[in-house]
């Protein structure tokens, strides 16, 4: 498994966490480790000693890093900025071309929290650029107006706005 953690400071935490519940546990500093030593380092010290758990800010992995299909799970402890493109990009290594085995991408978020809208948020900036890119056509015109839907790619703020206000249109 793949842990995703945007804030620094919190990933040693999800490390101790997981090495007390008996997982064979890896952290990728981005400070520590450079760009171009990555892939190598993961071969070395994630690959070669089978370890488990992978825990990593989205950042450090999401270009260059063709080995990470070793996962096949990616859990996501925290929301990437609403980043399409750190979500994307992180999201890319572990399903993509070479990949044996079903991927999943797991978000967990509480219940009726503020967690909740900047996750739809994310997804819905995910969708546009996805329909900007060219990836999913029915994205593209769903951004558009064109097949209706709950959003207009055109105004995520608003959408959110009323998402937390309680007043979804």
């Amino acid at each position: 498994v793949l842990v995703m953690g945007w804030h620094l400071k919190l990933l040693p935490r999800f490390v101790r966490i997981l090495q007390e519940q008996g997982f064979k546990v890896a952290h990728l500093e981005s400070a520590k480790v450079p760009t171009e030593k990555r892939q190598d380092w993961i071969d070395k010290h994630v690959i070669a000693k089978k370890v488990q758990v992978l825990v990593v800010n989205p950042v450090t992995v999401q270009t260059g890093l063709n080995n990470l299909v070793y996962f096949a799970t990616e859990l996501w402890m925290e929301n990437p900025m609403c980043s399409p493109f750190v979500y994307r990009q992180a999201c890319g290594r572990v399903d993509r071309i070479g990949q044996t085995l079903p991927t999943r991408i797991l978000f967990p978020v509480y219940q009726d929290t503020a967690q909740v809208n900047l996750h739809k948020l994310l997804m819905h900036k995910v969708g546009v650029s996805k329909s900007v890119d060219g990836i999913d056509p029915e994205e593209a015109l769903r951004a558009a107006g064109l097949l209706g839907g709950e959003y207009s790619g055109f105004s995520l703020g608003k959408q959110l706005y009323h998402m937390i206000m309680g007043e979804e249109e």
